[in-house]
C-alpha cells in the first residue's frame, strides 16, 4: 500500500513503510497531558495523511 506522506516517488511506489523519526520534541508532544497519546499513536500507525484531532476541544 502506498504511503500518502512519502518523501519521494520511489518511496510512494514502494510497499516498504517509511521510517518516522521520533524527535525529542515529538516525544514531548505525544506525552503532553493535553494530547491523546492513543490517538496520536493510532494516526502515526495508520499514516493516512488525513487531519486528525488529537486533543480535546
Amino acid at each position: 500500500m502506498p504511503q500518502p506522506l512519502s518523501r519521494s516517488e520511489a518511496e510512494f511506489n514502494s510497499s516498504a513503510q517509511a521510517p518516522l523519526p521520533m524527535t525529542p520534541a515529538l516525544t514531548r508532544f505525544i506525552a503532553h497531558k493535553e494530547s491523546d497519546s492513543r490517538l496520536i499513536k493510532q494516526a502515526l500507525e495508520q499514516r493516512t495523511g488525513i487531519p486528525t484531532q488529537i486533543n480535546p476541544v
